[in-house]
């Protein structure tokens, strides 16, 4: 608030300097003395007013506390500040020698995490993401056309048997 009413203050001093130079009528040193206060004083003024009255209309609504532990929100999100600090991963493989160790977290790596309740590391999910989900459909869809394929095959095979 103070340094704002102290640019007002030298903007109304500017502007009296302007008029004085440029109007046949010149404002006096007392005239111009109060006029720079009033803007100082009208400024914090307005300024206290508006951080008073209107800014608490824009106080957002307080959110709802939950109830979720720490091991539930974990089990479904991959990334926890202890994965994602390189520091905490490498103490937990290489001084505490944790079995699994924590393992760092990266986007799209995700299924490296291996779940171990007694370093607080709860996530586990070799499915994890988009892409594995379609590697894996992909990979559903190649043997089912190999077992089709293999059909195929034996049939031709018994075919040709029964022809001999």
């Amino acid at each position: 608030m103070m340094p704002a009413g102290c640019i007002a203050a030298c903007y109304t001093l500017r502007e009296i300097q302007v008029i004085n130079q440029t109007a046949a009528v010149q404002i006096g040193d007392a005239a111009t003395f109060s006029m720079v206060w009033m803007a100082f004083f009208a400024h914090c003024v307005l300024h206290y007013f508006v951080l008073a009255k209107v800014m608490p209309g824009f106080k957002p609504d307080p959110h709802e506390v939950s109830t979720a532990t720490y091991a539930k929100i974990c089990k479904i999100c991959p990334m926890t500040w202890f994965n994602t600090n390189p520091i905490h991963c490498l103490r937990s493989k290489y001084i505490h020698k944790h079995e699994p160790a924590c393992v760092m977290a990266a986007y799209g790596k995700e299924h490296l995490q291996k779940a171990n309740p007694a370093i607080g590391q709860y996530f586990e999910d070799s499915t994890f993401g988009g892409a594995y989900q379609k590697t894996k459909g992909l990979q559903d869809e190649q043997k089912e056309s190999k077992m089709e394929d293999d059909a195929e095959k034996k049939a031709s095979l018994e075919a040709r048997k029964a022809e001999d």
